[in-house]
């Protein structure tokens, strides 16, 4: 009996180690894949690719034991293509989705590879970004991961589940590089990165095409700490991984998602915005799935992102699919490399574009159809950045030597770079004979992958939604009815000059098909010699029923000889509903030589499509131009105004304001007395919810004539720049009114002015809707107000007929205090100005006397050590100020 129960518990015992190990191996030997996918980054701003300032020790180490690729590309230049095609194997030329966050259909065979990871057995994660630009997202993700998320990891699988998990990065997104405000900068990358990683102002090299100035240099350094913070927490991932004993059975991937998230970097057509840093690292176990080698080695083979889908499944043993673009550069189904890559570059936000590219290992051709942009294109994303405003402002004073003012200006059609020699690229190489017969190459090998590939990406916006039911770009392009022979013959004469050129481009606009008349429009826009004779024949072809066309030939025409039938196009199809006519046409006028002339309507688009959501692109490219225009001090006329001066409310005697939606109000002691407002009483505002409605009501009584504007005027005191819009009556989106000039006396009373529009019938004004903490264009991005110590102060709301800023109190016109500078405390930073624009000597102690600051300066944010009482001399003058 003994024996018996003896032999039953060695049996029990056996099975019981069998299953444990069986739950610990993984079946089949597949290998876990893990994927740190990081922010726009360039390979030159990495350590392990010869970047001595930054501080990459985690990304170096993975690169020190597995293979380098010295030449992987991303098939994008921002953030969305670049993931459609990563998550789908696919080209975003073939399936609609090359412009930025874009919701067009793609056939539902095309899946997100990690469907087939799944069906194989692995558990599948993703933390936690998609951003795959298609309507079909929501079914990707959800046939994709088992869990997507920011707290998805490995760690959800079944034991001895394989996994293949994703972690995405945004330390080193353009946001925290260049975007977002310095305040913001500190707040989620200097303050959270450790001391010895952080890479000073004037620890690294400029590139060329940007002024090596302090301000710049100062803007330039966020970029390192950026990936200094990332590399840290990527570090701690890596120790994850370890600590949970997966290393050994786990291949690592590690790359960016496009270029840096810098000016003409991320976003631009050329390398810069297209080469990735490439690392793979193989446990011992696996390295036999490398055809590289390890322990260090560098590949010269290209890649680039089309191929993702196909080698992660060739690691897993799965067979491709064969809509598959890309082919496996690991694992058992392994290709060759081909010759030639083709990567494509289109809209971005606000910023249309077209154009194509052809790389051959560090040999890049690049095909504008849009020659008529700059490199830099005005993406309202980008020019809200200090760094690009140093740039643009130093552009229009004329401060920029020629290899730093091209960013802004016309590009050439074509362009060619060696970038083993011009990292860079400062050296277009187009019309060099020592490489005539590799630009003739590259150029037809790029023309013959558009024609075969039937690069939907030529067709527009405009035209994805009008395709018949049910039908995708991706099948549409395979269709008679988008013929690729006769658009490529019009597409392939845009951005080039000349007579014959010319010539063929004004018998295009005869053409029955409506894409070759767009192409030719949009070719003739970069015509230099169109006489008045081609003028008068274009002319006759602005009644196109094709409005595309019709918008891009008012443009060429009005380029050259300012014809008001051409202008009334471009102005009323920038005032259209249909958002991609609005943003068509609007982006013309931000491209044109002429764009001062459009001024006064600029504003109107501006006022009138602020707010509206499917009007947003459209918004962003007059905002952009708005900033251009005061840029250049042009003069807006704001139209008649004959309203009387009328006080709505000084808060001194009772009003019924009413907090409508996520507000609390009430009046309280005005305790900030200034030259520009002297009364008692003023209002409170705090934030209530985390909606961005945020608002109150406040009762009026007044008339604006027919085809006349008042002026509002609110003075405000805020410890952030604000998002504030008004409204009138109660409107919604189609009455949002922003103020014409940004608050920017932090901490002081100012004074905001709203145009209000009579319209052509007048309107009576019994209620203004104030909202002011709505979120979308603050400074520092997020909500300014809240609850418990951010609070905003109005007071002396009046309306009238002047467009300027009060500088002294309404109520009793006390006489304006004068002061050379102005100094406020915010957010862990003395912030000091001089108002005249003349240096004055700066000076910050500590209360004991000793000295921690000292420079002649006329603007300056100086960061303190910590909370507390500082003094500040400027010139003469002494004051306390306390710093939070």
């Amino acid at each position: 009996m003994r024996k018996s129960k003896l032999l039953k518990f060695n049996l029990l015992m056996l099975f019981c180690v069998i299953a444990s190990q069986g739950m610990n191996a993984q079946g089949d030997d597949l290998p876990n894949i893990l994927w740190l996918v990081i922010e726009d980054t360039s390979p030159q701003n990495i350590g392990c690719y010869g970047n001595e300032a930054v501080n990459t020790p985690n990304i170096d180490q993975l690169a020190a034991e597995g293979v380098r690729f010295a030449n992987a590309y991303s098939t994008g230049t921002s953030c969305a293509p670049s993931r459609s095609t990563i998550i789908t194997g696919v080209r975003t030329y073939k399936m609609g989705t090359g412009n930025q966050r874009t919701t067009y259909p793609i056939p539902d065979m095309i899946k997100g590879f990690p469907y087939y990871l799944k069906q194989a057995g692995y558990y599948t994660s993703n933390n936690s970004k998609t951003d795959y630009n298609t309507s079909n997202a929501s079914s990707i993700i959800q046939n994709s991961w088992d869990e997507s998320s920011n707290s998805a990891g490995w760690w959800n699988r079944q034991a001895g589940q394989p996994f293949f998990s994703v972690f995405n990065y945004a330390g080193s997104h353009q946001s925290r590089t260049m975007t977002d405000s310095y305040v913001d900068y500190v707040k989620n990358v200097l303050d959270v990165l450790p001391d010895h990683l952080e890479v000073g102002e004037n620890d690294f090299d400029m590139p060329p095409y940007l002024a090596d100035t302090p301000e710049m240099r100062k803007e330039y350094a966020r970029m390192y700490n950026g990936i200094s913070l990332t590399d840290y927490n990527i570090g701690k991932r890596l120790q994850a991984l370890e600590d949970a004993g997966l290393k050994d059975n786990t291949i690592i991937f590690f790359y960016a998602d496009h270029g840096q998230g810098m000016p003409r970097q991320k976003t631009n057509g050329i390398g810069q915005g297209y080469k990735v840093p490439f690392v793979v690292w193989f446990p011992e176990m696996y390295k036999h799935l490398s055809p590289f080698g390890t322990g260090g080695v560098v590949t010269s083979e290209q890649i680039n992102f089309a191929d993702l889908a196909a080698t992660i499944l060739s690691l897993a043993g799965i067979e491709s699919p064969d809509y598959f673009d890309g082919r496996a550069f690991l694992g058992t189904h392994r290709e060759a490399a081909p010759d030639y890559m083709f990567v494509s570059n289109d809209r971005v936000d606000n910023g249309v574009n077209v154009n194509r590219a052809v790389i051959k290992e560090n040999l890049i051709y690049v095909r504008n159809f849009t020659p008529f942009q700059p490199e830099q294109r005005y993406i309202n994303y980008f020019i809200k950045g200090e760094i690009c405003k140093l740039m643009y402002e130093d552009f229009t004073a004329g401060k920029l030597p020629a290899q730093q003012s091209f960013v802004f200006e016309k590009r050439t059609p074509e362009a060619f770079y060696n970038l083993s020699d011009d990292m860079w690229e400062m050296n277009n190489l187009i019309d060099d004979p020592a490489y005539a017969n590799e630009i003739a190459q590259m150029r037809l090998v790029l023309e013959q992958n558009i024609i075969q590939s039937k690069d939907i990406m030529l067709a527009t916006e405009y035209d994805y939604k009008r395709l018949p039911g049910g039908t995708t770009p991706y099948e549409y392009r395979n269709t008679a009815a988008y013929n690729m022979n006769e658009i490529w013959q019009a597409a392939s004469l845009s951005g080039f000059t000349g007579s014959d050129v010319k010539q063929q481009q004004i018998q295009f606009l005869d053409h029955q098909n409506d894409l070759v008349r767009y192409w030719a429009a949009v070719g003739l826009l970069s015509q230099t010699g169109l006489s008045s004779a081609d003028l008068e024949v274009m002319a006759t072809h602005l009644a196109d029923n094709y409005e595309p066309a019709k918008i891009y030939l008012a443009a060429a025409i009005y380029e050259n000889n300012k014809n008001e039938t051409a202008k009334l196009i471009l102005e009323n199809s920038s005032l259209s509903t249909d958002p991609d006519l609005s943003l068509m046409a609007i982006e013309l006028i931000q491209n044109m030589e002429s764009f001062k002339d459009f001024g006064d309507h600029v504003q109107k688009v501006h006022n009138e499509t602020s707010g509206v959501s499917s009007l947003w692109a459209t918004w962003a490219s007059a905002d952009v131009l708005m900033y251009r225009l005061k840029a250049a001090n042009f003069a807006f006329n704001y139209g008649t105004s004959t309203i009387a001066e009328q006080v709505i409310t000084d808060f001194e005697t009772p009003i019924n304001v009413v907090p409508a939606s996520g507000a609390a109000f009430s009046v309280v002691q005005n305790t900030e007395k200034t030259a520009i407002n002297q009364t008692n009483k003023c209002g409170q505002l705090k934030r209530t919810s985390t909606n961005w409605w945020e608002l109150i009501d406040i009762p009026c009584n007044f008339s604006i004539p027919a085809d006349e504007v008042a002026y509002l005027h609110v003075l405000v005191n805020y410890p952030a720049q604000p998002d504030v819009v008004v409204r009138l009556n109660s409107m919604g989106n189609e009455m949002n009114l922003r103020t014409i000039h940004e608050y920017d006396a932090l901490g002081e009373w100012q004074d905001l002015v709203f145009i209000l529009p009579g319209g052509s019938s007048g309107l009576n004004v019994t209620n203004v809707r104030y909202m002011d903490d709505c979120g979308f264009q603050n400074s520092p991005s997020g909500f300014v107000l809240d609850n418990l110590s951010k609070f905003g102060f109005i007071d002396e709301i009046i309306v009238n007929n002047s467009s300027a800023r009060r500088t002294i109190s309404t109520s009793t016109k006390t006489p304006e205090m004068k002061r050379d500078y102005s100094l406020i405390a915010r957010d862990q930073f003395i912030a000091f100005q001089s108002n005249t624009g003349q240096t004055i000597q700066f000076e910050v102690y500590d209360l004991s006397g000793k000295i921690l600051f000292s420079a002649n300066k006329s603007i300056h944010n100086f960061r303190v050590p910590r909370s507390g009482v500082y003094i500040v001399r400027i010139g003469n003058a002494i004051e306390k100020i306390f710093v939070q």
